[in-house]
């Protein structure tokens, strides 16, 4: 009775480890497929407006490569950096923007062309360069038609310019991520004196290629030349041109008090900068790191703009010091250039645009 009650146990202690180690090979099947999922989840905004990923899964990373003809000193090229300093930041290092100045990653055109392609570019564009694409983008530098900050940080906001954002990225793959990137009115830079457009009518000034720019010289009464930026110094210095239109900053930061004689504060155009990014690479990340990216950059330009005022005043007094004569507003015949710059939208066909632009203003 002893030995069989042995044998009895003996058998169902045998049965016991057998079906032990049954259940552990199907529980740690069980554990792997439940552990793996979590690893796989999407990483997502944290509470902060930053970003969180999932610790055990390293995220994909992303480097965007922002062009601009700024040079590297120009407060707006610092901001910049910020820019990219916060999106680092916010997104734990998954979004590196690098920053490059002076136009080193090419012509505007070169770029927006690469964008359109998917490059992971950004350009800080104005809105001559956009409406390349759709011109009626023009309505929004064109000469005399915004006038001061309160305005120009609406458009965003206008539904005639979101429609012509929609069509930029439907048709030509490229988003504007802000607006803001303010640089202030533009000016007239040059060797000769004029206080109306009749007095520049055999002045030459330095024009970039796109059409509202040649135009915009044209609404001053002088004869546009196309020279890229990173040339209008040495054309105006050895007199291929008399001069050139540029904002404050460009021109005190390119030292243009050197070889132009005059400033002639025209005030022709408010200018405000936007950011361009190439749509397939835009809309490639994920919609969180989307918002981060554009949060940022509205930031940063947002600390540009307030910065500008006073710096222009600065600049201004500077450039006045080291001999270069300020022609003052209120010295020029301001009605006979806003009724020049009439022609100039019929040339650029943006009549309509400029209508809708203001009346949307006017509806706010």
């Amino acid at each position: 009775m002893t030995m069989k009650k042995t044998c009895w146990t003996s058998l169902a202690l045998i049965a016991m480890l057998i079906t032990s180690l049954l259940a552990g090979c199907g529980g740690g099947q069980s554990s792997v497929s439940s552990s793996a999922a979590p690893a796989s989840s999407a990483a997502t905004a944290s509470s902060d407006g930053g970003f969180s990923g999932n610790p055990s899964t390293p995220a994909e990373t992303y480097t965007l490569r922002l062009a601009t003809g700024h040079q590297e000193t120009d407060p707006t090229f610092q901001e910049f950096k910020k820019w990219a300093e916060a999106v680092a930041e916010k997104t734990n290092g998954v979004i590196t923007i690098d920053c490059y100045a002076d136009g080193m990653l090419g012509t505007p055109e070169d770029i927006h062309e690469q964008m359109r392609q998917g490059a992971n570019l950004s350009f800080q564009a104005d809105a001559g360069r956009v409406a390349n694409y759709v011109p009626e983008f023009a309505a929004i530098s064109a000469p005399y038609v915004l006038d001061g900050y309160d305005q120009l940080k609406a458009v965003a906001q206008l539904p005639c310019v979101q429609e012509w954002e929609q069509k930029l990225e439907d048709e030509f793959g490229l988003i504007v991520l802000a607006w803001n990137w303010t640089q202030g009115y533009r000016h007239v830079y040059t060797s000769k004196y004029g206080t109306s457009p009749s007095e520049f009518r055999n002045v030459t000034l330095r024009s970039a290629e796109a059409p509202l720019w040649v135009e915009t010289v044209k609404t001053i009464g002088a004869s546009p030349i196309t020279i890229p930026y990173g040339e209008q110094y040495s054309a105006i210095q050895t007199g291929v041109v008399d001069g050139c239109e540029q904002s404050v900053g460009n021109a005190y930061n390119s030292q243009l008090y050197e070889v132009c004689k005059y400033m002639v504060e025209t005030r022709h155009i408010f200018m405000g900068n936007c950011i361009t990014i190439s749509a397939q690479w835009y809309r490639s990340l994920p919609e969180d790191l989307q918002r981060i990216v554009r949060d940022e950059c509205k930031a940063a330009g947002d600390r540009v703009t307030q910065n500008n005022e006073a710096l222009d005043a600065e600049r201004i007094a500077e450039m006045s010091e080291k001999g270069m004569e300020v022609i003052r507003y209120d010295q020029l015949d301001v009605e006979a250039f806003k009724q020049n710059a009439q022609s100039s939208y019929e040339v650029l066909g943006i009549g309509d645009a400029i209508q809708r632009l203001l009346g949307d203003l006017a509806a706010l």
